[in-house]
């Protein structure tokens, strides 16, 4: 799992967002190496996109019961909580100001809902407007 992480931050061009990887090296799981790889990458380029200010992005791994929790926590302009469900949904955007520059179609989240969906899990999302983001998902 840390060489993924580290396989798709590698790439991660950006003087203004530092990278911490928390994962313990050891840690093997049976998942779609290629489909995660999409998964995580798309929620650091996200997480890149979505902090145009800087700050750091965390990736990293915490146990959650009898499975493991994969995140991206970024310290971003945030998401309000009416945007939160529908952020998922195809060619969905959030169109605000803070969004207006940033490129982009809105099928990024909705592909990394239905790789996780085929892999029996969900992503999760916990944002506060203007504090940042951590993306989530239990394999």
């Amino acid at each position: 799992m840390e060489r993924l992480i580290r396989d798709c931050t590698d790439d991660l061009d950006s003087k203004k967002h530092p990278v911490e990887i928390v994962c313990d090296p050891d840690l093997y799981l049976f998942a779609d190496r290629a489909k995660i790889d999409q998964v995580i990458s798309n929620l650091v380029s996200n997480a890149v996109k979505y902090s145009p200010s800087g700050g750091k992005i965390t990736v990293g791994t915490d146990k959650s019961g009898d499975k493991t929790r994969i995140f991206v926590r970024d310290e971003g302009i945030g998401i309000d909580l009416k945007h939160q469900k529908n952020i998922f949904k195809s060619f969905y955007r959030v169109d605000n100001l803070n969004t207006s520059n940033i490129s982009g179609f809105g099928i990024g989240l909705y592909l990394v809902a239905e790789i996780l969906r085929q892999h029996g899990s969900e992503i999760q999302l916990e944002s506060a407007k203007g504090k940042g983001s951590t993306f989530y998902f239990d394999l």
